[in-house]
């Protein structure tokens, strides 16, 4: 049965108690004695200030922040203020200048005040973070694969994610977000030939698992009034009917070591599509290779999957772009008011589909597809650098993800990423239709100053109450300079 999507009417204090709860729980689940560190040298308490470009809207942004430590938790919390300057068609019922109403008109806004929470590093068997979440994987990937839960300018999630390895077994929990969770993952593994001890070492990594994602109010089709304007709700959240998505998948995978730094590991998941208890089915086969050279702090990891799939299985299913696919993967090009407007050069000009509701589309009529997986990763000292090639079948539509973060030694900090989805060939890699981005450069004067030029390109709705509803994505830019004292 289906049902409509409600604004958001949570009392914000209903956020905070969720947000509190968090932090006390991190706090207290993995005491000093188990996970203590000696205190980072970053702690500090600071402010910047700034303008800010956003959509065609022009802001200034005031943050307060502080970064410290509670025994084993590293916790981030900033107190994020845009004020408008300029209010640009559709205008806000925000008086102008006044604080821009839609970064706090849903409960999940209030999780802004905590940037982050982490418990452990890598490496350690018990890892926990709580805030923002940036390329989330579970497993292989074949099911949820470098997830963000926030891509949007005026929606904020504070999410979930937890890594467990033990040895013998272990697990990864994931939720979008804490406050009104909608997609959340579970993957448990376990390593059966470390339980007996005298098993070949050759043998002790072999690994089993399953996981489950589940989101659990997947939009349909958008709500559109009598002149056939898709609707937004009051925080422009597209109106949509909803109902739940499933995916489950098993896996098993055999890491060992080669020699000289290098392990290889190959690995195959059966993984299970539920959309409507339409079950689309999928098999990756794949393989990962990583080399490693402690002298140089030099790791460099390459993956290569290869998938078959049927039914309306859709690979990656919940992937970069999935808060935006969700809700608005495809214009429908069975409807459009006007004809040829679903064929115009700007997405969007047609009723919106959903995501689970184009994988019916698909099953509906695609046979058996081929999709190809290529990522690559490297590390090098403080530098992180890689990307990821998803080539899926023309009905699923191609994906690029590619990410740099250099706090390089001249002073300067870089951190970029660049995704695009539905990605037609090569060529299209550049375009900035369907694409999503960031990138940051911050340079450090020395005594706590500095300054930074930001660079954003997410989604916004757009021509709420028009015909042309849906989202766009706009170049949004912002200059900064802020001060941060040790604590």
């Amino acid at each position: 049965m289906t049902q409509t999507v409600r604004p958001a009417v949570s009392a914000p204090a209903r956020a905070g108690v969720v947000v509190a709860a968090a932090l006390v729980a991190a706090v207290a689940l993995f005491p000093a004695p188990a996970m203590a560190r000696p205190v980072v040298t970053d702690e500090f308490i600071g402010a910047r200030v700034g303008f800010e470009r956003i959509d065609a809207d022009l802001m200034t942004r005031v943050e307060l922040g502080a970064r410290f430590r509670i025994q084993a938790a590293d916790i981030g919390l900033h107190l994020p203020l845009r004020m408008r300057l300029w209010d640009a068609a559709p205008r806000e019922a925000t008086p102008t200048p006044g604080i821009r109403k839609l970064d706090w008109d849903e409960a999940s806004d209030w999780g802004r005040f905590v940037r982050f929470v982490r418990v452990g590093e890598r490496g350690d068997p018990v890892i926990v973070r709580v805030g923002r979440l940036d390329g989330v994987t579970l497993g292989h990937g074949t099911i949820l694969d470098a997830y963000y839960n926030t891509l949007q300018t005026s929606h904020y999630r504070t999410g979930l994610r937890a890594d467990v390895d033990l040895g013998r077994g272990g697990g990864q929990v994931f939720v979008n977000d804490l406050v009104a969770w909608q997609v959340t993952g579970l993957r448990g593994f376990v390593r059966p030939l470390r339980w007996p001890r005298d098993a070949p070492s050759w043998a002790r990594d072999i690994t089993l698992g399953a996981t489950l994602v589940v989101d659990r109010n997947a939009p349909r089709d958008a709500l559109v009034d009598a002149d056939g304007a898709p609707q937004f709700d009051a925080a422009e959240n597209l109106e949509t009917t909803m109902r739940p998505v499933v995916a489950w998948g098993l896996e098993v995978s055999w890491p060992f070591l080669v020699g000289g730094g290098v392990t290889l590991a190959p690995y195959v998941d059966y993984n299970v599509l539920d959309v409507d208890n339409g079950f689309g089915t999928g098999v990756h086969v794949g393989g990962l290779v990583r080399v490693e050279h402690a002298p140089s702090k030099l790791s460099v990891e390459l993956r290569y999957a290869l998938r078959r799939y049927a039914d309306g299985y859709l690979p990656r299913y919940f992937d970069a772009s999935y808060e935006i696919d969700r809700r608005w993967l495809r214009p429908d090009p069975s409807w459009a008011p006007v004809p040829d407007r679903c064929t115009a050069p700007e997405p969007g000009l047609c009723r919106p589909v959903g995501k689970a509701r184009y994988a019916r589309a698909v099953a509906e009529t695609a046979g058996v597809g081929t999709g190809h997986l290529v990522r690559l990763g490297v590390r090098l000292r403080a530098l992180e650098a890689g990307g990821l090639v998803d080539l899926a079948s023309e009905a699923a539509g191609g994906r690029v993800l590619a990410w740099l973060r250099w706090p390089t030694p001249w002073h300067v900090d870089v951190d970029v990423r660049w995704g695009k989805r539905l990605l037609a060939d090569v060529a299209d890699v550049f375009s900035a239709d369907d694409a999503w981005g960031a990138a940051s450069v911050r340079y450090r004067f020395g005594g706590g100053l500095f300054a930074e030029a930001l660079w954003l390109r997410q989604w916004h709705a757009r021509g709420v109450g028009t015909l042309d509803g849906g989202y766009h994505t706009t170049h949004d830019l912002g200059l900064r300079a802020g001060v941060a004292f040790a604590l």
